[in-house]
């Protein structure tokens, strides 16, 4: 288990990132930051929060085994700092080469998404981004897209346990709920975040 958070005093958030144990399924991090909200991108690096967003997908990708290519930010406006945070993770990663990148946007676009009938489906995706919250970013998932990604919550357990990634930010984690009744969903603000050994390693760059 590794454990990192990356905070603004006053932020209301917890933070947990794990990676899945299960042998054969897709590996997944938790993340109860608003990363999207911390960060920018200056001369071609990501710096901050936006960075992290980055190394966690440098460190999801290579345990995708589902053969497909495409990273799918799903509820994130294009052109607003959530949208423009997930674009830049991916477009300044070593992840890039190779793969495409994709925004599935409203609840009508992200049901058709995991249905199959989308311009894109979730058949063809390697990695799967949910943004930190309309509450907590500018151009976050609204309270619609979070209960369409809830109700595909079994679609989502499935393209795990394919070989499929996920990277989940500080939203309303319904869909996680929704897959384990009786789960609750704690908020917490702190600050003094520090990395430990194994944070350090996973996630080299960030202080």
């Amino acid at each position: 288990m590794l454990v990192s958070r990356i905070l603004k005093a006053g932020t209301v958030l917890a933070a947990l990132i794990v990676v899945a144990p299960v042998a054969n399924a897709g590996p997944f991090i938790l993340s109860g930051t608003d990363a999207d909200d911390h960060g920018s991108a200056s001369g071609g690096v990501n710096l901050a929060g936006w960075l992290y967003m980055q190394r966690v997908l440098e460190n999801l990708a290579p345990g995708v085994s589902n053969g497909n290519t495409v990273v799918v930010s799903l509820g994130s406006d294009v052109g607003q700092k959530a949208g423009n945070a997930a674009a830049s993770a991916f477009n300044l990663s070593s992840i890039a080469s190779g793969r495409t990148f994709q925004t599935v946007n409203t609840a009508t676009s992200i049901n058709a998404f995991f249905s199959g009938t989308g311009v894109g489906t979730v058949t063809a995706a390697a990695i799967l981004m949910l943004d930190s919250g309309a509450q907590n970013i500018i151009g976050g998932s609204d309270s619609s897209e979070q209960a369409a990604v809830a109700s595909n919550a079994a679609v989502i357990n499935s393209f795990l346990g394919g070989g499929g990634a996920l990277f989940s930010q500080a939203n309303d984690y319904a869909w996680l709920s929704a897959l384990l009744p009786g789960l609750t969903v704690s908020a917490e603000s702190t600050q003094g975040i520090t990395l430990t050994a194994a944070g350090s390693a996973a996630f080299p760059g960030l202080s």
